[in-house]
């Protein structure tokens, strides 16, 4: 009888719990019905620019990389903190590149961030041939520019993705990214803060889970939006409040938080270091920074940690 009881229950939960889960999978289907970004925001290819001196650089290795780690410089957008997103490429398709300019124009429009080319026309090409090929001299070069850049710029904070992103573009520039920051602080005898990003494989020994606010992560998907060549065969944009809940899951075990009830529902998870004249130092605070949406965090705070 008991047995019985318990199976009767656990149907009960599961219908219960069937519907939570056909909610979402609902939800999610509704997005793909919402309608697109105006044309109007894709008519100019001018990335937008508003000077230069620039608080925070993006190393953004392609076109919607801005707006997929841009939770960080969008959150610091508050206290009005410029930021340059740089861009590394405009993808591996040359056909594409016009259209994809126009759309990284439209989409640092929507953050408020100021867009550059690492290098025109196109920025930085062959970049997974060229490592193949171990081509040092290309590399070099890469650097040299990214150095003239920064040496420019003089950012307190600069992103990159971390060394084992997954794409081959993105370990690239990783490596492109560290080696022109190092040699920068170093020439400019400068202490920069490094963030570096996740998105197609996880961050080993993160230590800044940065909570989220919904309006945060609209505003996120509608700058996604507008690279709509990307979106159209891969709604990515329908799944990035997901991923950010699932930062929390994540975030929460792996920076020692597992005991404590949870500070926000989605969150950026994030690896900050120094740079101290060329040296990499780590962070010495704790294992951990959590960050709430609701506080104001600014550049100073974020230096401070």
């Amino acid at each position: 009888m008991r047995g019985k009881e318990w199976t009767a229950a656990a149907a009960d939960l599961f219908r219960t719990w069937l519907t939570y889960v056909e909610q979402f999978n609902e939800l999610y289907k509704s997005g793909l019905d919402l309608s697109g970004f105006p044309d109007d925001l894709h008519e100019s290819q001018n990335l937008p620019m508003h000077g230069e001196r620039h608080d925070v650089i993006i190393c953004s290795p392609h076109p919607d990389d801005e707006a997929l780690n841009g939770a960080l410089p969008l959150r610091l957008k508050k206290e009005n903190t410029r930021i340059l997103n740089l861009a590394m490429t405009l993808g591996s398709n040359p056909a594409r590149q016009k259209e994809r300019k126009a759309e990284l124009a439209a989409a640092c429009r929507v953050l408020g961030f100021d867009c550059l080319l690492v290098r025109e026309p196109s920025g930085f090409t062959n970049l997974a041939h060229d490592i193949k090929e171990n081509d040092g001299a290309a590399r070099q070069q890469r650097i040299d520019i990214l150095v003239r850049h920064f040496n420019r710029e003089k950012p307190s904070l600069i992103l990159f993705p971390h060394a084992k992103d997954g794409h081959p573009v993105h370990k690239e520039v990783h490596h492109l990214a560290l080696a022109a920051a190092r040699q920068h602080a170093q020439i400019e005898n400068r202490l920069v803060l490094l963030a570096e990003t996740e998105f197609w494989h996880p961050l080993a020994r993160p230590n800044l889970l940065l909570g989220l606010a919904p309006a945060t992560i609209a505003r996120l998907i509608t700058a996604l939006l507008c690279h709509r060549g990307e979106i159209a065969r891969n709604p990515y944009h329908l799944s990035l409040p997901a991923r950010f809940m699932d930062n929390v899951r994540r975030g929460r075990e792996i920076m020692q938080y597992s005991g404590r009830k949870p500070l926000c529902t989605f969150a950026e998870i994030y690896r900050l270091s120094r740079l101290d004249r060329g040296r990499v130092q780590k962070i010495k605070r704790g294992m951990a920074a959590t960050i709430p949406p609701e506080y104001d965090l600014t550049l100073n705070e974020l230096q401070s940690l």
